[in-house]
């Protein structure tokens, strides 16, 4: 499980086919489901310094994809 600190004290981290942002308290802020449409094996996660997030998949029949995925402005 990769987790990245988000620069307001929140924390991010997926599990399975979600992404939890959490407060800084631990509390759930919110929650992405992760379509296997979209990402039908999930197999990394990339954080850049200015809250963009990468997910990186597999794919299906050798066609992989990266979805990004901004978390905050």
């Amino acid at each position: 499980m990769d987790i990245w600190i988000l620069k307001n004290g929140r924390f991010v981290f997926a599990i399975i086919n979600r992404l939890y942002v959490m407060g800084a308290d631990g509390v759930p802020k919110r929650t992405c489901h992760l379509h296997k449409k979209d990402l039908p094996q999930a197999e990394g996660l990339l954080f850049e310094p200015n809250g963009v997030l990468y997910i990186s998949t597999e794919g299906r029949k050798g066609n992989g994809a990266i979805l990004k995925v901004r978390l905050e402005p």
